[in-house]
């Protein structure tokens, strides 16, 4: 009889596909908060399991180089939430065209 290779990679981890896209997005360089922020942000819109895992991944673009595919503004309108959430002001201004 011929018997079958296994890879012998380490024991499974613990880490749920939302828990793994909330420490992709730590890892990048947002701040904790901001990240729960976007996390939940993508849940509340439908998305779960690996699908939330790999937009983020894929939101991130080639982040190494800075090229951004959507994340950055989705961490902005994070931040944004956070600061109404603590009180802060908001700025708000409208840029009228000449004519």
């Amino acid at each position: 009889t011929r018997g079958f290779a296994r890879s012998s990679g380490g024991p499974p981890s613990s880490e749920t596909p939302r828990d793994k896209a909330k420490s992709f997005v730590i890892s990048i360089g947002h701040d904790p908060r901001v990240a729960q922020g976007v996390v939940d942000a993508l849940a509340d819109a439908g998305l779960s399991g690996e699908a939330l895992l790999s937009t983020v991944r894929s939101m991130a673009g080639r982040w190494e180089v800075g090229e951004d595919a959507g994340l950055e503004t989705l961490v902005a309108s994070v931040k944004q939430q956070i600061a109404l959430s603590e009180g802060k002001a908001v700025v708000k201004f409208w840029c009228v065209p000449p004519g």
